[in-house]
């Protein structure tokens, strides 16, 4: 169980320093990123929400809550193949494959964790 609660507060410093990021410096980010700079405040207002939701990240670490780890697996994975779709469609940029792969590497440790323990 150690290795997928350690996967979990990964997850959670990643979306941590992204919600920080697009919250206080969110042009910073997306320059990261090869994406446009902006002066809307819905990239902010998204990195006020990912911070928040990495609090249910800690949580489910704290505690080992497993449902809660468990479906946070296929929300990944299913938030993955939506940026994949975007890039593709070229709704977006290509560098949303960048967070996809991302996004999927934490959501496999997560899972794999989750198939040694049996859980």
């Amino acid at each position: 169980m150690k290795n997928v609660v350690t996967s979990i507060y990964a997850q959670m410093v990643y979306m941590i320093g992204m919600g920080l990021g697009f919250l206080l410096t969110p042009n910073i980010v997306l320059g990261l990123f090869g994406i446009e700079s902006t002066s809307e405040i819905w990239i902010r207002v998204l990195g006020a929400l990912v911070l928040v939701f990495s609090s249910f990240y800690y949580v489910m670490a704290k505690h080992e809550f497993l449902p809660l780890i468990k479906i946070s697996v296929w929300e990944r994975f299913l938030f993955c193949s939506i940026l994949v779709v975007f890039a593709l469609l070229q709704m977006g940029p290509v560098t949303f494959y960048l967070f996809a792969a991302l996004e999927i590497g934490l959501a496999l440790w997560t899972l794999m964790g989750l198939r040694r323990t049996n859980l």
